[in-house]
């Protein structure tokens, strides 16, 4: 019996495969030691990061692409369900059934220098404060101006006037823009 190949894919060397999970700080030592014990010799996990810079000036690295990893190993199914068994929340991605791999290194190269040319973003939080008038840019309340009232981790809650009622909405922050102050009257 020969080597089994799908296409021009050999399944008995490693590839490049994406994994998506609910947390991957936390999933990617599982998978790290599902791989180890499973007697992979040569497997490899990544996590792509960019740099952000809080109001303070400290740097914090967050994920590059939220809730994915990427793997090096040998797929087997056996390593799927060990995977899913240390980290339930955690799926490879497939197609049609089918997992999805990285088809070469160029283009995991791609996603390598998407990596190095994330420059140091600064928080968006850190740009408004409450009491700013701001625009929507997007989303169905594009163009409308409001005041920021509060925030919460990952919206501002900008409060509107909207036919006559006034009413209190929450945005990202990457949909706001700071403008000159309103007139309200």
């Amino acid at each position: 019996m020969g080597q089994a190949k799908a296409g021009n894919f050999d399944i008995n060397s490693p590839h490049w495969y994406i994994l998506w999970t609910i947390d991957v700080l936390k999933a990617a030592p599982m998978v790290r030691w599902v791989l180890r014990t499973s007697k992979q010799s040569d497997y490899q996990v990544w996590i792509p990061f960019r740099k952000v810079e809080s109001v303070s000036g400290r740097i914090s690295h967050l994920p590059l692409y939220p809730g994915y990893m990427f793997i090096r190993c040998i797929w087997t199914p056996r390593i799927e369900n060990e995977i899913r068994s240390a980290y339930h929340k955690a799926f490879f991605l497939k197609v049609d059934k089918n997992i999805l791999y990285i088809m070469s290194d160029g283009d995991l190269d791609i996603i390598k220098t998407a990596e190095n040319r994330c420059v140091v973003e600064r928080d968006t939080e850190a740009s408004f404060s409450i009491g700013d008038d701001v625009r929507i840019l997007s989303n169905p309340f594009s163009d409308q101006e409001g005041i920021i009232d509060k925030f919460s981790k990952k919206f501002a809650y900008v409060r509107l006037s909207l036919l006559g009622r006034v009413i209190t909405i929450p945005f990202s922050f990457e949909v706001l823009e700071k403008v000159e102050a309103m007139d309200y009257e």
